[in-house]
């Protein structure tokens, strides 16, 4: 099911060619979503955050990427 992230304290999103990092203030947490066009690895290492593949699309056919669908795995 589609959920929009909602973010309960200011936060940044770091945008890098293969990686994109959502960081929040609370607790400096930071979520990593690889961007690369990776497959899913056979053992996922545990973490609290999980494990995040992703990829920007454009969903009004403007020509930018402007949502990032992502699938995390724990």
């Amino acid at each position: 099911m589609p959920r929009a992230m909602i973010a309960y304290e200011p936060m940044e999103i770091m945008v890098m060619p293969d990686t994109t990092y959502i960081m929040l203030a609370h607790m400096s947490e930071f979520r990593r979503i690889y961007t690369d066009d990776r497959k899913w690895p056979d053992d996922i290492e545990p973490a609290f955050a999980g494990f995040s593949i992703g990829k920007w699309e454009d969903t009004d056919g403007d020509g930018r990427f402007d949502t990032l669908v992502v699938e995390t795995r724990a």
